[in-house]
């Protein structure tokens, strides 16, 4: 899956007196994911899975890669959370190896994920 880059897991969530919710940020993300899901062909893996994530660098307004330093393992919850929220996967728990890794030569995120043998 094509995907737009996940927001950071430190973008996920806002604190309104004593109530937490989704960000704008990330239920945007979330609703941008779910359109670009909408044609796509989606298992539904009710047991173990493995899961590689590649996302693409961050990037400045001219284009450039930035030079900001940012964490992959913070772009992990977030895509296990949508994989959920989307039906692929019945829960994020039942994730037995997760990959991650970043690349300069894309500007989303491409997930791919299958489902473990016996």
């Amino acid at each position: 899956y094509a995907l737009p880059i996940p927001p950071s897991v430190n973008a996920l969530w806002r604190v309104s007196g004593r109530r937490m919710h989704r960000s704008k940020k990330y239920t945007d993300w979330i609703d941008e994911c779910l359109l670009s899901l909408e044609l796509e062909q989606r298992p539904q893996i009710a047991g173990a899975f493995i899961c590689e994530i590649t996302v693409g660098r961050p990037r400045r307004k001219d284009g450039s890669i930035s030079t900001r330093k940012a964490d992959i393992d913070n772009r992990v919850k977030p895509v296990l959370d949508l994989l959920q929220h989307a039906g692929i996967i019945v829960d994020d728990a039942n994730a037995w190896q997760v990959m991650v890794m970043w690349s300069n030569d894309i500007d989303y995120c491409q997930v791919r994920i299958w489902e473990m043998d016996g």
